[in-house]
């Protein structure tokens, strides 16, 4: 949009340009807290958001808040994925000792479930 201001006494016109283009927020989405060493992988969190705890490709923990999947790339999703459901199978057949509540299990497979749906997502707009 182009806007025009005047002087009446000395008749110059001023050209202005506006723009009503959004500005994209490009945080990075990890978040830590202290203390972060001291959980175990995949646990659910509530400190200070409710997240689940990762392991990125530097083997740092990080928390991923469900609400930001959108801004993890691929590789992050599918390795946190894929880890994710290793850890589902060991759990299942006895290899590691679960220490979960219920709610974790159902946070556990509501972040697996939108870890998928957004890989999904981005293979189809990918074709």
């Amino acid at each position: 949009m182009v806007v025009v201001h005047g002087r009446e006494s000395g008749g110059d016109m001023v050209l202005g340009m506006e723009s009503y283009q959004q500005n994209i927020n490009l945080t990075a989405p990890t978040i830590t807290f202290p203390d972060i060493e001291r959980e175990k992988l995949f646990a659910i969190t509530s400190e200070p958001i409710v997240g689940m705890i990762y392991e990125n490709n530097k083997k740092e923990k990080r928390v991923m808040i469900h609400k930001e999947i959108h801004k993890f790339c691929d590789a992050t999703l599918k390795r946190v994925l894929e880890k994710l459901k290793k850890y589902n199978k060991d759990v299942k057949y006895q290899y590691v000792v679960p220490s979960l509540s219920d709610t974790d299990v159902e946070y556990l497979r509501f972040y697996k479930e939108g870890i998928e749906d957004r890989l999904k997502h981005q293979d189809q707009m990918r074709r």
